[in-house]
């Protein structure tokens, strides 16, 4: 299609795609394939270290909670006195405590994760 006035033609295409502008949208479109495939193998090694991983949170997670104090007990259950189990934690029964914490963020990321990948 060419521009014209009055049977004047410019000569002009308007569909022109200069050939520079090809090899643009070429690499454009190279970098976007090889963004997708790195994405994929990434995605891949991560599903395949994932299920290891949620073992290690796992079991982190159990020592953790084991590893707290539970100041009730037995004789808490049966009706002895409460008010001697609520107490503020410090040095390493807070940091198990907030350990235990983001281990079982992280544990419960990783599952939320899983599910997406699978």
């Amino acid at each position: 299609m060419s521009l014209s006035t009055a049977g004047f033609t410019t000569g002009f295409s308007l569909t022109f795609n200069p050939p520079h502008r090809r090899v643009a949208d070429e690499a454009t479109l190279n970098f976007a394939l090889f963004t997708y495939y790195a994405m994929l193998s990434q995605m891949a090694l991560i599903s395949q270290l994932l299920p290891y991983i949620q073992v290690i949170l796992a079991v982190l997670l159990t020592v953790g909670i084991l590893l707290q104090q539970t100041a009730a007990g037995l004789g808490g259950a049966l009706g002895d006195n409460f008010s001697s189990g609520f107490h503020t934690r410090r040095g390493f029964e807070k940091y198990i405590f907030n350990a235990t914490v983001v281990i079982a963020i992280a544990f419960a990321i990783s599952a939320f994760l899983a599910l997406i990948i699978k």
